[in-house]
């Protein structure tokens, strides 16, 4: 696979505006870096670290970019994206996400699979979401025959947003047993592997499969599954989902005759929202 990481290392200093001279000063010499920069040779660990040092910038996030021309271009307009979806920005989302349309074929099958799963997230001009599309975007990294199946894999962490998202899409699609089995799945495999680039996406999937459950009058169920959320949050120093979860069991009881429980985990959710 080729290495851009010279390309990638040219862009970040040319977008801060610094010189050759100025970034390699002390690290290494000027004809060095521009033979890194041109990808003529791979800089050093040691001159990594010391470049994204002198740049103030961490090099090792663009890593997974590297093996891509654009990878510079690429991250940027993923970072914006990602961006602009967690403040519920849909067109300047899209927008962002186009930006990458003219580059062409992808070395990494993962990182294609990024890209086409946040058009259907953004809802890109051309890209509709149906179960289906999520099923086949699965397919391109893994080999399966049902859902079930696609469990038995070591799933990426974008796979598990996928699923996550696939899960939505049934409910939306009026399939909610099949969103609850999904869900229920998702999260004993995201419990299975947790740390702290996934508690987010576990609690966001445990809220959504507890308010099915209490959709479909499944209350002691949704009390239980939503409980097992609020003690990730605790565990993890997270107040992410954490009063929606303690009204969900207050929903639940309230609904499965238990006033007095329900207006206990009421006021827990209104003193944290």
């Amino acid at each position: 696979m080729n290495n851009y990481i010279g390309s990638i290392i040219k862009s970040v200093r040319e977008e801060n505006g610094f010189t050759q001279k100025y970034i390699s000063d002390g690290i290494c010499t000027v004809r060095q870096l521009s033979r890194i920069e041109s990808n003529l040779c791979s800089p050093s660990v040691l001159i990594l670290q010391e470049l994204s040092s002198r740049m103030n910038e961490d090099l090792s996030r663009y890593f997974r970019f590297s093996g891509e021309q654009d990878g510079f271009r690429i991250k940027c307009a993923l970072d914006n994206t990602y961006f602009f979806l967690d403040h519920h920005q849909l067109k300047e989302a899209s927008l962002s996400i186009r930006k990458i349309d003219d580059i062409g074929t992808f070395n990494d099958v993962y990182l294609y699979q990024e890209i086409q799963w946040l058009k259907l997230l953004s809802n890109d001009s051309g890209y509709t979401s149906t179960s289906g599309n999520y099923i086949e975007l699965l397919k391109l990294t893994k080999n399966f025959n049902s859902l079930s199946d696609v469990f038995q894999f070591n799933l990426s962490q974008i796979e598990l947003n996928i699923l996550f998202s696939l899960a939505c899409q049934l409910e939306e699609e009026g399939n909610s047993e099949s969103a609850e089995k999904l869900l229920c799945h998702l999260i004993e495999t995201i419990e299975s592997k947790l740390d702290s680039t996934l508690i987010s996406l576990l609690l966001r999937t445990t809220y959504f499969y507890a308010t099915l459950l209490v959709e479909s009058k499944h209350y002691s169920k949704a009390i239980e599954v939503a409980k097992q959320g609020i003690h990730h949050c605790l565990s993890h120093h997270s107040l992410y989902q954490l009063a929606d979860l303690y009204k969900i069991i207050s929903l639940a009881y309230g609904l499965n005759g238990y006033p007095s429980l329900s207006k206990k985990y009421q006021i827990k959710s209104s003193i944290l929202a």
